[in-house]
């Protein structure tokens, strides 16, 4: 896709847009906010198309103490498909799901439980259908979450009159990681790995903040403060939200 901006580009106004005026990083780290190409390490390297063909290093913001916390994202491709195992596989990550609630699962009669799940997520990974990505704190995965095309999903309740829509289902952080601005820029993440990738919509399903359940789906002020809009409800608690994301420059 000529012309595509990468994603670390993409992220930079949304990152400084993020940061409240009384929290913002000193002006040494602001000229870091806008040169992430130059902050990644030698062995990863620009792909054809632009995008960084690696993992992107993001600066996220502690917006309790200021504190700065380098972070990378990657989408799962097979290339990474053992650190995804790690994280899930890890204590106290959702390794009794796999991330498949929303998806089918076409190994559940041969492999029940668990085992099924994880077979049919490394199914789709290894034929190279996008999951989700992952974000790194020193090479280690601390947290996941899962866009990709819609039409990967089992139907969701979303907007079915838009066309090249990434459906956003699920948020997991490491406990450790909790309450740091992390899953913010996992949002942000989330959405820049959507347009790199051709979507024109980003779609999203999350609860209010009072909700008992399907609060892996994302709170409905993080969507809002990152400017998605309210479409019609889902159920009795999600709430249908889209982003268009398609880059017309």
């Amino acid at each position: 896709m000529s012309g595509t901006v990468s994603i670390a580009e993409q992220l930079a106004p949304a990152l400084e847009a993020s940061i409240p005026p009384e929290e913002s990083p000193s002006m040494r780290h602001r000229e870091r906010l806008s040169g992430f190409e130059r902050q990644v390490p030698g062995r990863y390297r620009l792909s054809s198309r632009g995008d960084l063909a690696g993992r992107i290093a993001l600066p996220g913001i502690n917006c309790r103490t200021g504190r700065c916390m380098m972070l990378k994202f990657a989408p799962v491709t097979a290339e990474n498909w053992d650190d995804f195992e790690r994280f899930f596989e890890s204590r106290g990550s959702p390794h009794y799901c796999w991330c498949m609630a929303w998806r089918s699962n076409e190994f559940k009669k041969m492999l029940p439980g668990k085992a099924g799940k994880k077979a049919s997520m490394k199914s789709r990974v290894a034929s190279g259908t996008p999951i989700g990505i992952l974000c790194y704190r020193d090479d280690e995965p601390v947290a996941w979450c899962s866009i990709a095309p819609r039409a990967s999903y089992r139907p969701l309740g979303g907007d079915e009159t838009l066309d090249r829509v990434w459906s956003l289902v699920c948020f997991f952080v490491h406990r450790q990681f909790r309450n740091k601005g992390v899953s913010m820029q996992l949002l942000q993440a989330a959405i820049a790995e959507a347009r790199s990738q051709g979507a024109r919509y980003v779609e999203a399903y999350p609860v209010e903040p009072d909700s008992t359940t399907y609060r892996f789906m994302g709170l409905v002020p993080a969507f809002e403060e990152a400017g998605f809009r309210f479409v019609k409800p889902a159920g009795t608690r999600r709430k249908v939200m889209i982003l268009p994301v398609e880059d017309n420059r």
